[in-house]
């Protein structure tokens, strides 16, 4: 049996969660799929490739409403250094998602541990 040799490991996942909506609950897909394709491109150009999958989401707004969402998880697999490198990066693109889409918050994934920006 021949064994797989890896060339390297990518040990390590960013995922950003970008909404379809702007000022916490109005839907604008036109702004969502712009932002997305922007995270997408800047997350391939750090680590090599990302990818997005929809999702549903809900959460509680500032003002106690439940809001219903579309989402779409842009993720990416990236190496130990690779993650050290581009940290403060993603965390800026978070902030860019933030303010583009007028958000109280924006959800990043990092190694399975959530953080909202």
């Amino acid at each position: 049996m021949k064994t797989q040799k890896f060339v390297f490991d990518l040990n390590c996942k960013f995922a950003i969660y970008v909404p379809t909506t702007v000022d916490v609950d109005r839907v604008d897909m036109g702004v969502a799929e712009r932002v997305k394709k922007y995270v997408m491109e800047r997350m391939a150009t750090w680590f090599g490739g990302s990818t997005s999958t929809p999702a549903v989401g809900a959460w509680v707004s500032e003002s106690g409403k439940t809001v219903y969402e579309n989402v779409n998880i842009v993720y990416a697999y990236c190496t130990s250094a690779q993650a050290i490198t581009e940290f403060e990066n993603v965390i800026a693109l978070c902030e860019y998602v933030k303010k583009e889409m007028s958000q109280e918050a924006v959800t990043l994934e990092y190694n399975g541990q959530v953080k909202f920006i």
